[in-house]
């Protein structure tokens, strides 16, 4: 498998995540010597599936139904107001790692190399991916190696987003009587300028807190803050991971 078909594996994970209701979370991995505090690596994309999704559901929940609601009512799926409201912290907490320097989109955009990229987000299995603003697509290894070295980085980083909710308790026919809580897919992938891969890590990721449900809806509105909390805790314990495997753990 191509380096750059290892970075689509989890994207397209995320997009079978929509279709079936599964998750595939391949094996965490780290080129530890490509982490020493001193190499800088360009944030390039930042996506993300574009529905909040029923997690274990196979991509039949009932919020389907509540698509004609109005939008303060809180039952439209749609990922992208609380992707444009959780990106920037999980970009935060990378930016802060002390294993790497980071190049964020306000750096990148400097460059014509950068700003020549495709701008909208991939398509995968037929479903359009979101894209954080300022971000860009990477369509070939081959593309992904020269940027780095016209960057004059040491590589490049993506990021990809699954939003989802699971739901803990009973049923009554088709009402639960349940404890909500949010639950993120977070897929990193690194290569270096020779496009090896040298950080790969798929994090699954529920909130500590709960909301009290009995249906087998989700409002959106309400669960927000939860899927925050859950993003930004993905990425604490990415980092984490990362910093434990540096360790030899």
């Amino acid at each position: 498998m191509s380096a750059f078909n290892k970075i689509l594996t989890p994207l397209l994970c995320g997009a079978i995540v929509l279709l079936q209701g599964c998750i595939i979370t391949p094996a965490a991995q780290i080129k530890p010597e490509a982490f020493d505090g001193k190499k800088r690596y360009a944030l390039v994309s930042v996506t993300a599936a574009p529905t909040i999704e029923r997690y274990g559901d196979n991509g039949h929940s009932l919020v389907g139904l509540f698509k004609a609601a109005s939008a303060d009512a809180g039952f439209r799926e749609d990922a992208d107001a609380i992707f444009e409201k959780s990106y920037p912290g999980l970009i935060a907490q990378l930016d802060a790692a002390p294993q790497f320097q980071l190049m964020t989109s306000k750096q990148l955009n400097k460059y014509k190399a950068f700003r020549q990229l495709p701008a909208e987000a991939p398509s995968m299995l037929g479903i359009q991916m979101l894209m954080a603003k300022g971000y860009r697509s990477i369509e070939s290894e081959k593309q992904c190696a020269e940027l780095a070295e016209k960057l004059k980085t040491d590589g490049c980083i993506t990021l990809n987003i699954s939003y989802m909710y699971a739901n803990s308790g009973f049923s009554l026919g088709i009402v639960d009587i349940a404890k909500q809580r949010a639950f993120i897919l977070l897929n990193i992938h690194a290569m270096d300028r020779e496009g090896n891969i040298i950080w790969r890590d798929t994090i699954q990721q529920e909130s500590t807190d709960h909301l009290n449900v009995a249906g087998s809806t989700a409002n959106f509105k309400e669960l927000e803050p939860l899927l925050i909390e859950a993003t930004n805790s993905a990425m604490k314990a990415a980092l984490a991971s990362l910093e434990k495997k540096l360790a030899g753990g």
